[in-house]
């Protein structure tokens, strides 16, 4: 037999047993640690390393501190890899380390052109006018490397990577353009890089953490594992709960005019962690309760009392993902919310900025508590809602009554195009309204209470264009008689479109008019329904056989014999896509003589109709002239014209003919 060979790369490593376990070399694992609670894993002389690359992180299971020997030089080296370069991250240090960011970050290099270990290390820069003992070079955009500073609620730059241990349970605001080879300039290339430390592993509880009264805190992931949110302990944080702590998150995939990230916000749903404003390549609009390893986030006390938060190895969850450096995640239909949405539009393309989220309960408190979430402010544009003084990202408010606003702000604005997405759900009652005010424009939209609109609008150079309070929403609530539900719209096979709803209550009504748009903003009235004034629940519907082939709104607008108004929610058809060139009728049997001719793909020009009875004989011929490529006309018959079987034949300009069968009843 051959001699044994030496494992040094593992996937997953697992000790078991009660015998001691001690390394013979230098290991590398590439997805989990786990080290056996009756076994005892003595690292010697030798380091193991955590591996990090663009797929994978590897991460260490719940263990036992005393489980783990550092009695020689051996230690933990600790990777994060990170391929999302250019960008700002927020990162936490997962190792009880002695080395200094120098050793750890810059990989000891001696100068700037120094690259001690490719595709490991970054750059780390000063501001203009600033010493950095250590730093790599001076760069015109400042800091690459900063410490949040709760009392100033800002970020300090480091003034020295060599005499500075990069030790902390707080976190880093890194900017990484690359590895050691990125230079700063933005003409340079970059390249994926890794970022590692070596020290001991945190295990077992972590000490509690103090986060003053009234004041954010950074936060750092101090586990070479993701932790899970629910099983972290907090006390007297914002949030849902004391328990359930409103959660700050960098994330560098948020574009933002200079495209290097923004802040993404986590409010406990009452089961997982809700994510605003989503988006990105990282976070959708979805779901989450997980940190990753390296990664470090915000959390704030409460006004009156200081915080706590406490890490213990039960906070730890398995796997690993990109996180700032997340797979995609669920989707969440939200119980009664308004979600607005900031949107850069640039040659047809949105892009998500940042957003603001609303809850509605009537357990809910209108005024100021400690479930609201401050916005912490992102690089570039800023959306939040304005409420007593402060900026909210989250807010938690009664259900709406009349005059009840939700007052956006929107600042660090550039001259540009932008698009604004209001997404509610489950707020549609009986007499409530919503309408989104432009106050530069003077211009008021409804909002759907259960469904989306999106609102393009443009920042000029003029105070009123860029002023933070530009917008607004407003609720109105009004006690009809009557209410409209359930509306729907459905399209036919002949491309009419059918408009169904509830009328419960029904007392008083005058008229019931259906009515349509195509922008969301200008309604037309296409019909009326005769109103039974039961008392009691009536279905309706209505056929609109004038409907075009593009996507369309509509709404029931109700008429009392007082003077009062209501209009039913929007329901929307989307356009007709599978369109075949053609002539087509409705309905069919015609009714009351009237002759709908739908013309589908068809050119623009003057069209003879002839119209035959069973007999060959001509009864009608007229010229009508077709605008567009679809068009519906109406072809009034003698109302003296018998029941039977006819045939229209239409002639285009070019002598082309075309024959459809109709029936009179």
């Amino acid at each position: 037999p051959g001699s044994a060979q030496l494992v040094t790369s593992y996937g997953n490593l697992t000790t078991s047993g009660t015998n001691a376990k001690t390394l013979g070399s230098d290991i590398s694992v590439f997805r989990q640690l786990s080290i056996g609670a009756a076994t005892t894993l003595t690292l010697g002389n030798f380091h193991a390393t955590l591996k990090s690359n663009n797929r994978t992180t590897a991460y260490v299971a719940p263990i036992t501190p005393s489980l783990i020997s550092y009695s020689g030089t051996g230690r933990f080296i600790v990777e994060r890899s990170i391929s999302r370069l250019r960008k700002w991250h927020y990162l936490s240090v997962p190792a009880d380390s002695l080395q200094s960011i120098k050793n750890a970050w810059q990989e000891g290099s001696a100068s700037l052109s120094s690259n001690p270990v490719p595709g490991y290390g970054m750059q780390i820069t000063n501001a203009p006018g600033t010493t950095c003992v250590g730093c790599d070079a001076i760069s015109p955009g400042g800091h690459s490397v900063k410490m949040y500073n709760p009392a100033t609620n800002g970020y300090t730059g480091i003034a020295s990577t060599t005499n500075t241990g990069i030790k902390t349970t707080a976190g880093y605001m890194a900017f990484t353009r690359g590895d050691r080879l990125s230079l700063s300039s933005s003409s340079n290339p970059t390249n994926p890089t890794v970022l590692r430390t070596k020290g001991m592993l945190y295990a077992g509880t972590q000490p509690t953490i103090g986060i003053a009264d009234n004041r954010f805190a950074g936060i750092g992931n101090p586990y070479a594992s993701a932790i899970n949110l629910l099983n972290i302990t907090t006390t007297n944080l914002i949030g849902f709960t004391s328990a359930r702590a409103t959660i700050y998150l960098w994330d560098p995939s948020l574009s933002g005019t200079f495209g290097l990230g923004g802040f993404q916000t986590l409010t406990f749903n009452g089961s997982s962690y809700t994510i605003n404003p989503g988006g990105g390549s990282i976070y959708t609009s979805g779901i989450m309760s997980r940190i990753e390893s390296g990664q470090a986030f915000f959390v704030r006390a409460i006004n009156g009392s200081a915080g706590t938060l406490t890490f213990a190895e039960n906070s730890k969850t398995t796997g690993s993902a990109l996180a700032s450096f997340s797979s995609s995640l669920p989707s969440l239909s939200l119980s009664r919310s308004l979600r607005t949405s900031l949107y850069v539009a640039t040659s047809g393309v949105s892009e998500l900025l940042d957003g603001s989220l609303v809850y509605f309960d009537d357990s809910f408190n209108d005024g100021e508590d400690n479930m609201d979430a401050e916005k912490m402010a992102n690089t570039s544009e800023n959306f939040g809602i304005k409420s007593a003084g402060r900026t909210l990202v989250v807010d938690y408010r009664s259900l709406p009554g009349t005059g009840d606003t939700i007052f956006l702000n929107f600042a660090n604005s550039f001259i540009r195009s932008y698009q604004l997405e209001i997404s509610a759900a489950n707020l549609q009652a009986n007499g409530r309204t919503a309408f989104l005010e432009d106050k530069y424009l003077n211009r008021v939209e409804g909002v759907d209470l259960n469904g989306k609109i999106t609102y393009l609008f443009k920042i000029e150079n003029i105070p009123g264009s860029y002023a933070a309070d530009r917008f607004r929403i407003i609720f109105k609530q009004e006690i009809f008689p009557v209410a409209l539900t359930d509306i729907t719209a459905e399209r036919n096979a002949d491309h009419s479109v059918a408009v169904r709803w509830n009328v419960e209550n029904e007392i008083n009504v005058a008229t019931l008019e259906i009515e349509s748009t195509e922008d969301k903003i200008s309604f037309t009235k296409q019909g009326n329904a005769v109103p039974l004034n039961n008392n009691g629940i009536e279905a309706y519907t209505f056929t609109d056989s004038k409907a075009s082939l593009n996507a369309l709104y509509y709404r029931i607008k109700s008429n009392e014999t007082n003077g009062n108004i209501k209009y039913s929610n929007i329901a929307k058809v989307g356009a007709v896509t599978d369109i075949n060139a053609g002539f087509s009728i409705y309905p069919n049997p015609v009714i009351e003589g009237k002759l709908n001719i739908r013309f589908t793909n068809q050119v623009s020009g003057i069209y003879v109709i002839n119209v035959w009875d069973n007999k060959g004989q001509l009864i009608h011929r007229e010229k009508i002239n077709v605008n567009d490529l679809h068009s519906l006309k109406t072809v009034s018959l003698n109302p003296a014209v018998a029941a039977g079987s006819y045939r229209v034949t239409l002639t285009d300009n070019a002598g082309n003919k075309t024959t459809v069968p109709f029936i009179v009843p």
